[in-house]
């Protein structure tokens, strides 16, 4: 049962990438030489990082091998989505507007 809730969290997760964020306008701000080091850093976040963990996630489930750790990659994906939000958070609570 824990195998299969993991699988379909990963699979959300990989659903929430794949309707909300575009993957070209991804690609372009990691590709361009000009953009800012936090747009280059949150799209890397977006687009590959946390993909990556869900996609572990459903393999190690399949593979029924070390489910804490899936369990681990499947919570730690929408973190890694959240995170250019909390990194402003965090950015205008210090500084301010």
């Amino acid at each position: 049962m824990l195998r299969l809730v993991i699988v379909i969290i990963a699979a959300v997760e990989l659903l929430y990438l794949a309707a909300n964020i575009p993957l070209e306008l991804t690609l372009a701000t990691l590709t361009d030489r000009d953009a800012h080091w936090f747009n280059v850093t949150s799209a890397l976040a977006e687009a590959v990082i946390a993909p990556l963990l869900a996609l572990a996630a459903i393999g190690l489930c399949i593979a029924n091998r070390r489910l804490g750790l899936a369990v681990f990659f499947a919570a730690l994906a929408p973190f890694v989505y959240l995170s250019p939000i909390i990194a402003f958070a965090i950015g205008i609570a210090i500084y301010g507007f």
